[in-house]
């Protein structure tokens, strides 16, 4: 599979039943399958590394913001209305441990929920490694949500106070 290294995003997307790679428009349209299939075992390897590499691409050309945690928590420190900690993950990850004051809407209900959210807002959105948060964050930018930053590494990376199921910190 060659991928073009012109100006364009470059995504793999990741469905129950197949993958696929693509190149899209800095404004999300698609401009070109570069690869679609039906994965196997080894395909579902070689997926997550040619994700990976996209993701790193696309980082690197700057396609995406991105937050350090240290940035996101010295943001809640410092920073008035104007900034949010968007949460992507599964009911079950949130219960068992969440950044206080993070507003959670799970990846899967982003589309339909995209009205809790205010447009004006700078909103760093995370998951759990930053995988979920930066399939959000693309679709954030596609619906017009201007600042939207990913939180690097998720709560992988996040070395700060969280809330707890029990109420502790």
């Amino acid at each position: 599979m060659e991928i073009p290294t012109d100006s364009n995003l470059i995504v793999g997307l990741e469905r129950a039943d197949d993958a696929g790679v693509y190149k899209i428009s800095e404004d999300l349209a698609l401009v070109q399958t570069i690869d679609f299939f039906t994965p196997i075992v080894d395909d579902l390897y070689w997926f997550g590394q040619i994700t990976a590499a996209n993701v790193l691409q696309n980082k690197l050309e700057g396609k995406l913001e991105w937050l350090s945690p240290a940035e996101v928590k010295g943001k809640m420190e410092t920073a008035d209305d104007a900034f949010a900690i968007l949460d992507v993950r599964d009911l079950k990850e949130v219960q068992e441990k969440r950044i206080p004051r993070s507003i959670w809407i799970p990846s899967e209900e982003l589309e339909k929920r995209l009205g809790e959210l205010d447009r004006d807002k700078e909103l760093a959105v995370h998951c759990y490694s930053g995988v979920r948060s930066y399939k959000a964050c693309l679709k954030l930018k596609h619906r017009g949500f201007n600042k939207v930053q990913n939180v690097d590494g998720g709560l992988l990376c996040w070395c700060y106070d969280l809330e707890r199921k029990d109420g502790g910190e």
